[in-house]
C-alpha cells in the first residue's frame, strides 16, 4: 500500500525542504496577513469594482482568518493536486514534478510572496490533462477562470495551450466565449472610467530581465532566472563559480533538444521558443522591438511588463523534455539509468538550492499592536471623508518587516489593519484612479487645503515605515498618536458616506457569471449522470 503513494510522499518531502522553516511559526510572509475585519465592499470600493483582485482578496482573507499556515498549505494542496495529474498522463512523473516543482521561476515567486502566480502555475498539469486527454471545453474554461482569478496574466497562457492543441476556430471560438461569460463579473471592469497612469515603454524597461554577474539577460532567461527583483534574494549565478552555472545550464538546454528530437514533441518544444522570446522581451535587441510592437498595440499584452512570467513555459517544457532526453541517453542500461536519474535530480537541486528552506532569507515578523490600536481610536470616529495614508508608496519597508525578507519590503498592509478604507497610494509603476491622481497632486504641492478639496478626512502617517519623513511640511495638529502611527484631521464637513453604491456594470457583469457558472456546474453533473447511467 505504501508502495503505490511512495511518490506521493517524496512530493510532499520536497515541500518540507522548502518550508521546513515557517511551517509551524506564524509568520507576517511578505504579503500575506490575516486581516483583523471582513468586508467584500471594502474590496470592492479599493478596486472601483474593477479586475479580478478583489474576489481573490476576499477569498484570500476568509482563509487567513481561520490560519496563516494558508499560505504554505494551500501550495501542498496544489503541489500534490498537481502531482496526480502529472501522474495520470506523464510516464517519467517523478522528473517531471521535480523540473516542475523545484526551479528559479517558482523560488523567484515565493520569495516575493506572489501566492497567485504560484497556485496558477501549480494549475498548469490539471488543465494539459483535460487538453489532451478529456478535451473538455466547459472544465477548460473553469480551470483558466480560476487561474486568470489567481493571476490574470495566466489567462494568455492557458489561451496559447489551448490553441496549440486545438487549432480549430471553431473550438477557440466556444472557449473563447465561455471565458466571456464565466469572467463577466471583472470584464465589465473595462467599461469604467479611465485611469490616470498608463502602462507605457518606462514600465517595459523597468520590469525587463538585465544583465548582472557578467550574465547576459537571454541566459538568465534559458536558465529560468532573470526576474525584475531577484537582486533583493540569492540566486544561483551569483552564489555558484559562473563556470558552474553556465554548465548547469546547458546541460538542461541539452536534454531538452535530446527530449525534443527524440520524441519530436513540437508542442512543448514550441512552448519552449515562445517563453525565450517573449520573457527575454525587451532586454535583446532582437526581440526587443517585436515585444515592443505587441506591448504597445495589442490590447492587454502591456499586463506583461514583467516578461519574466513566461518563464513559466519553460519550466513546462523543460519538465516534460529533460526527461525524454534522459531517457533516450540511458536507453542501453539499466544501471546507468539510476545513476544518471539521480544525478539529474541533484543537478535540479543544486541548481535552485535557494530554495531549501528558503536559504534563511524568510523569518518571522511581528506587526506592532500600534495599528490595532489606531484602528480601535479610529472605530469610534463619526468618519464620513476618506482616509489616507502616508508613505505615499505602493510598497514599503518597514521597521519591523527589515529582517524578514532580504529587503523587507512588502505591500503597505494598512488595510488588513484598520477597518475603515484607507487610500494608498499604487506606488510609482501602478495605475492610478481619478481621485488618487489628484491626491497624488495635492501632495506634490504640500497642500492641505487641495487634500480637502478632495474630500480628505484623516491623513494617516507611519512613522515605522521608511521615508516617512518627507511628510513634515504636515503642520496640521494632531489627532491622535502613538508610537507608529500619528493621525491628523482635516476640519473637512463633506459627507461622503452616502456615495458609495453598486456599479451598474458590476452588477450585471455579476448576474451573467453566476448564471453561466450555474449553467456549467449542471451540464457537467447532467453528464456525469448520462455517463454512470
Amino acid at each position: 500500500m505504501l508502495k503505490k503513494y511512495y511518490d506521493y510522499l517524496i512530493i510532499a518531502a520536497v515541500y518540507l525542504i522548502v518550508f521546513w522553516k515557517i511551517l509551524f511559526r506564524p509568520v507576517y510572509f511578505l504579503d500575506y496577513s490575516p486581516s483583523v475585519f471582513l468586508s467584500i465592499t471594502k474590496e470592492l470600493t479599493v478596486s472601483n469594482f474593477q479586475g479580478t483582485w478583489y474576489l481573490y482578496f476576499f477569498l484570500e482573507s476568509i482563509f487567513l482568518r481561520f490560519s496563516q499556515a494558508f499560505f504554505s498549505f494551500s501550495i501542498l494542496i496544489m503541489l500534490l493536486i498537481a502531482f496526480y495529474y502529472i501522474k495520470r498522463q506523464f510516464r517519467y512523473s517523478l522528473l517531471f514534478a521535480f523540473v516542475f516543482f523545484f526551479n528559479p521561476f517558482v523560488y523567484s515567486r515565493l520569495m516575493v510572496g506572489q501566492l497567485g502566480v504560484i497556485l496558477a502555475y501549480l494549475l498548469i498539469p490539471v488543465f494539459l490533462y483535460y487538453l489532451f486527454h478529456k478535451k473538455n471545453l466547459i472544465i477548460l474554461a473553469v480551470l483558466t477562470s480560476i487561474a486568470l482569478l489567481l493571476q490574470p496574466q495566466f489567462l494568455l497562457f492557458y489561451l496559447l495551450l489551448f490553441i496549440l492543441s486545438y487549432r480549430k476556430p471553431k473550438a477557440v471560438l466556444i472557449f473563447v466565449l465561455l471565458l466571456v461569460l464565466l469572467n463577466a463579473y471583472w470584464i465589465q471592469g473595462f467599461f469604467s472610467p479611465t485611469v490616470f497612469e498608463k502602462i507605457d515603454e518606462s514600465h517595459e524597461e523597468f520590469f525587463a530581465p538585465k544583465l548582472s554577474q557578467d550574465v547576459p539577460a537571454v541566459a538568465k532567461i534559458m536558465g529560468m532566472w532573470g526576474f525584475w527583483r531577484e537582486t533583493g534574494f540569492k540566486t544561483t549565478y551569483k552564489l555558484l563559480p559562473l563556470g558552474l552555472w553556465y554548465a548547469l545550464t546547458l546541460i538542461l538546454v541539452v536534454l531538452m533538444l535530446i527530449g525534443y528530437y527524440s520524441s519530436e514533441n513540437r508542442f512543448f518544444f514550441s512552448l519552449w521558443w515562445i517563453g525565450v522570446v517573449f520573457a527575454t522581451g525587451f532586454s535583446h535587441p532582437y526581440t526587443k522591438p517585436f515585444f515592443s510592437f505587441l506591448f504597445n498595440y495589442l490590447p492587454f499584452f502591456n499586463g506583461f511588463r514583467d516578461s519574466h512570467k513566461f518563464v513559466a513555459l519553460i519550466a513546462l517544457s523543460y519538465a516534460y523534455l529533460c526527461p525524454l532526453g534522459l531517457r533516450l541517453i540511458t536507453k542501453k542500461s539499466k544501471k546507468l539509468k539510476k545513476i544518471l536519474y539521480l544525478l539529474f535530480i541533484s543537478i535540479i537541486l543544486l541548481y535552485t538550492f535557494p530554495l531549501i528552506g528558503l536559504w534563511n532569507q524568510v523569518n518571522p515578523a511581528y506587526p506592532p499592536s500600534d495599528y490595532l490600536d489606531a484602528n480601535d481610536f479610529l472605530s469610534k470616529q463619526n468618519i464620513t471623508g476618506h482616509i489616507i495614508y502616508l508613505p505615499w508608496e505602493g510598497y514599503l519597508t518597514y521597521n519591523w518587516t527589515i529582517n524578514s525578507t532580504p529587503d523587507g519590503r512588502t505591500a503597505v498592509p494598512i488595510n488588513k489593519f484598520i477597518q475603515p478604507l484607507v487610500l494608498v497610494s499604487p506606488g510609482r509603476w501602478g495605475s492610478m484612479s481619478n481621485l488618487k491622481h489628484n491626491i497624488n497632486f495635492c501632495l506634490d504641492h504640500r497642500s492641505i487645503n487641495c487634500l480637502e478639496k478632495q474630500d480628505v478626512l484623516y491623513i494617516l502617517k507611519d512613522r515605522c515605515a521608511f521615508y516617512s519623513d518627507r511628510y513634515k511640511w504636515i503642520s496640521i495638529s494632531k489627532f491622535y498618536e502613538n508610537n507608529c502611527l500619528t493621525i491628523y484631521r482635516i476640519h473637512n464637513k463633506t459627507d461622503i458616506t452616502k456615495r458609495f453604491k453598486f456599479q451598474l456594470r458590476f452588477v450585471i457583469g455579476s448576474v451573467i457569471s453566476i448564471l453561466t457558472w450555474i449553467c456549467m456546474i449542471f451540464l457537467l453533473l447532467k453528464r456525469k449522470i448520462i455517463k454512470n447511467s
